[in-house]
């Protein structure tokens, strides 16, 4: 038979054990809180002025006041109309990636959880210090763009148990219009891709003795890019006599490839002839 248990001799050593643990555990070199939540994250440089086709490099960065901090979870917020997020690099001296970082420049978010490497004994962040190396490029339009902490931005330190930041600051980005640029996104003054193409105060126009042409083109009085005429001599003219009058054939004297060799080809050949 099963022995009974006697409920209240059960509850008394529970109470006991829990008791006595609460009273040591004075003894035990727990730390105890410090700072609580008085360190700042933010962006250096905290204002920055830039043309429209150049990229922002910017810092994430954390004063922790009189905390060491042990992790940090970031998320970032900023405009995908005027920037686009290109690079995302921690600070491998101070940090380790806990949590693999994602970029998502159709929402304008980032985000990705840092900590201390392992050591013994612990040690955390105790000042200022870079997070993050960011790297955005500009797109679209051009004007004012923040770039902040968003919700969810949170540390962690040694001897806290809550959140310890206490402030985020956001990063103010003016974005030029920089060059003024054709319809094909060519800048003022300057040849197009598509030769030859120049953009000339906003309107593109043919160019080719400055923009030049493919390589099968030639240059034209006109300035477009124009095929190159063909130059006939005396021995084209002997072939073209030779073939006369012939159809469906291929020939050298078929100077406009219709497979007949006859006045039309003549024609073309005398108003080319070499001079």
């Amino acid at each position: 038979m099963m022995k009974k248990i006697n409920l209240n001799n059960f509850y008394f050593k529970l109470f006991f054990v829990v008791f006595f643990s609460v009273i040591f555990s004075g003894f035990l070199e727990i730390p105890s809180a410090r700072a609580g939540a008085s360190s700042i994250v933010y962006f250096s440089p905290a204002s920055k002025e830039i043309q429209s086709g150049q990229d922002l490099e910017i810092e994430a960065r954390i004063n922790p006041a009189s905390n060491e901090i042990s992790a940090v979870e970031i998320h970032l917020q900023f405009d995908p109309s005027k920037l686009h997020l290109k690079q995302m690099s921690h600070f491998a001296e101070a940090w380790n990636v806990i949590a693999g970082k994602t970029i998502n420049n159709e929402n304008g978010t980032a985000n990705i959880i840092l900590g201390v490497p392992i050591a013994d004994p612990p040690t955390g962040v105790k000042n200022d210090a870079q997070m993050l190396h960011l790297v955005f490029e500009t797109v679209g339009n051009s004007g004012e763009s923040i770039i902040s902490f968003s919700e969810g931005t949170e540390a962690a330190a040694f001897g806290e148990t809550t959140n310890v930041i206490s402030e985020k600051q956001s990063a103010r980005i003016n974005i030029a219009s920089g060059a003024e640029l054709c319809t094909d996104l060519t800048p003022f003054g300057q040849c197009s891709g598509e030769r030859p193409k120049f953009c000339d105060n906003g309107s593109l126009v043919d160019k080719c003795d400055q923009c030049g042409c493919s390589s099968d083109k030639v240059c034209g009085s006109s300035q477009k890019c124009e095929n190159p005429v063909r130059r006939y001599t005396a021995i084209d003219f002997v072939r073209l006599v030779s073939d006369w009058l012939k159809t469906g054939i291929i020939s050298l004297g078929d100077v406009n490839g219709d497979q007949k060799v006859n006045s039309r080809d003549l024609g073309i050949m005398m108003s080319s002839w070499q001079k």
